[in-house]
């Protein structure tokens, strides 16, 4: 799995969490005006699962809090306002 792959599972992640509670595996969405398809396979959940067991193992509260928000499929914009770090701070971690 390369970089760009995983930063674009995290980006994508509140879609691929509302098709996986709904049991699709397969959409195609409009975004920004663009078309693009999301597709859960194999590197998806195993992205998934890593993150549940960074959450599982975080011994510092905060950054845990703040992968939970981020496995829930929060946006960005939603999670820094209540983050003790800075903007940059924040995307560096996650």
């Amino acid at each position: 799995m390369t970089k760009d792959k995983l930063k674009w599972i995290i980006k994508r992640l509140s879609y691929i969490l509302k098709m996986k509670r709904s049991g699709k595996t397969e959409i195609t969405v409009y975004i920004s005006k663009k078309k693009e398809k999301i597709v859960i396979d194999e590197e998806v959940l195993a992205v998934i699962r890593i993150m549940d067991e960074i959450i599982e193992y975080e011994e510092v509260k905060w950054r845990k809090k703040i992968f939970i928000e981020i496995r829930k499929g929060y946006k960005d914009i939603s999670i820094i306002p209540n983050s003790p770090m800075e903007r940059t701070k924040y995307y560096e971690t996650k």
